[in-house]
């Protein structure tokens, strides 16, 4: 069966291996009406911000943290049109207005009639606090966004990717506290995925953080399953494999999605066929690595 893609890198059908997690994170979408979390501790590389992604489907507002140096103020400004940007979205039925380039006046045009006043006054609030002189009144405006949806009857489910707070800076640290208390406070249900020591970092201290009913480990993929992704990823971009070669680089690789992908990305690009080794290793590996850098999870 094929689905519509809306955030998500991979089809449904490629997604190997995450059946159980991405069920739980389905599911807790059907709680409204409930306060309640989950939380997805992973390990690196075994693709914790596919799996939001992927959960998107059915749920209506995600947020991932960019790496490098984006300020806690432009990261609330993000926060804040992307929640308008895909609930919008979500109410129109429209996914291909997730990643439209749009104004606030586009925005308010798009709005349902019984959306239109509320989007109208978190706008009008919006700017009203970008002009003061207060910048964390302003973030924590941005952040709390959510709770006015909440309280104007606007069903919400956050899906939060942290998979980017890698040695966070001090200030980026303490704005992933602040957004994580906002969504935890927007008293409806939500996902917070990250490695595991910087999602106990962002929780600690974190009160209401702590009422997230249900954790959810991302370990590493059976060997079975990771074989599975290979042959369906070598398949796609033509590059021809044998059983021994698959073998190793399941292993070699630990049965990382993410490294397995981008194995495979450097091969295509490299167009090495993945019968031998180590006749291809040494290129396709450095071009691997190369791939990996720039799209680290």
């Amino acid at each position: 069966m094929t689905h519509q893609r809306i955030l998500a890198n991979v089809s449904r059908d490629d997604f190997v291996g995450r059946d159980a997690e991405l069920q739980d994170i389905v599911r807790q979408a059907s709680r409204l009406v409930d306060r309640s979390g989950l939380v997805v501790l992973a390990a690196p590389g075994m693709g914790a911000a596919e799996l939001l992604r992927q959960a998107y489907d059915p749920v209506p507002i995600h947020f991932a943290f960019k790496q490098g140096d984006e300020s806690p103020l432009d990261a609330a400004r993000r926060f804040f049109q992307n929640l308008l940007q895909q609930y919008i979205a979500y109410r129109r039925v429209d996914p291909s207005l997730c990643d439209a380039r749009m104004t606030f006046h586009d925005l308010l045009e798009l709005a349902l009639p019984g959306d239109y006043e509320l989007v109208s006054e978190l706008i009008e609030g919006f700017e009203r606090e970008r002009t003061g002189t207060d910048q964390r009144d302003f973030i924590r405006f941005c952040l709390n966004a959510p709770h006015r949806l909440t309280t104007a009857g606007r069903k919400l489910y956050h899906l939060i990717d942290c998979m980017q707070l890698v040695n966070p800076s001090k200030e980026t640290a303490l704005f992933g506290r602040e957004i994580t208390t906002a969504v935890t406070r927007s008293n409806g249900p939500f996902a917070l995925a990250g490695l595991r020591r910087q999602v106990v970092d962002l929780l600690h201290g974190t009160e209401d953080a702590h009422d997230a009913s249900e954790i959810v480990h991302l370990e590493r993929l059976s060997d079975e399953d990771a074989h599975r992704l290979l042959e369906i990823l070598a398949r796609r971009h033509q590059i021809d494999t044998n059983e021994p070669t698959r073998d190793l680089i399941v292993q070699q690789l630990s049965a990382s999605p993410f490294f397995i992908n981008a194995l495979i990305l450097a091969a295509r690009e490299s167009k090495t066929p993945l019968t031998s080794f180590p006749a291809g290793e040494k290129d396709t590996s450095a071009r691997a690595l190369r791939v990996c850098h720039k799209r680290r999870p």
